[in-house]
């Protein structure tokens, strides 16, 4: 089951640019080990590994700005 989400998530042990799991907000760091609780991931994980969800807590905001302008509320602007 593990291999499978690996394989899914596109799940590297290399960092892909800058972009580590130790810097994404699914990570939940212990010392030299983490947690990636993305709904995909749920598993131990590298904090230099990287998976195709990478994200910063920035790029959720920004996402969910768009999430509003794309299913506007009648009446509301912006």
């Amino acid at each position: 089951m593990l291999m499978h989400r690996m394989e899914d998530a596109l799940l590297q042990s290399t960092p892909n640019d800058d972009e580590r799991c130790k810097d994404c907000r699914w990570f939940l760091g212990f010392s030299d080990i983490g947690y990636c609780w993305h709904q995909k991931i749920r598993m131990l994980v590298g904090p230099a590994w990287w998976c195709q969800w990478w994200e910063t807590e920035e790029e959720s905001e920004q996402m969910k700005g768009y999430q509003e302008t794309a299913n506007p509320e009648p009446g509301k602007m912006g």
